[in-house]
């Protein structure tokens, strides 16, 4: 889940959990995503203005749900 810690990604993220889905939560902040959701996400490095981090964040990755910054519209 990119952008797991916005405001609809926290909603989205919430509501996968429910229905008992896996989720790797992915950020800038993995330190805020660690603290949002406990031990129900897997946190990861991304960041989408750095292309870099991509590989290592999707890695094993068969589902991406992108819920892009404004500003990188």
């Amino acid at each position: 889940m990119v952008g797991a810690s916005g405001n609809v990604g926290t909603f989205v993220t919430k509501n996968l959990l429910k229905m008992g889905e896996q989720v790797v939560a992915a950020g800038t902040n993995v330190k805020r995503l660690q603290d949002m959701f406990v031990e129900k996400v897997d946190p990861v490095f991304f960041d989408l203005s750095k292309k870099e981090t991509f590989n290592a964040a999707l890695e094993e990755i068969d589902r991406v749900i992108l819920m892009r910054p404004p500003h990188l519209g």
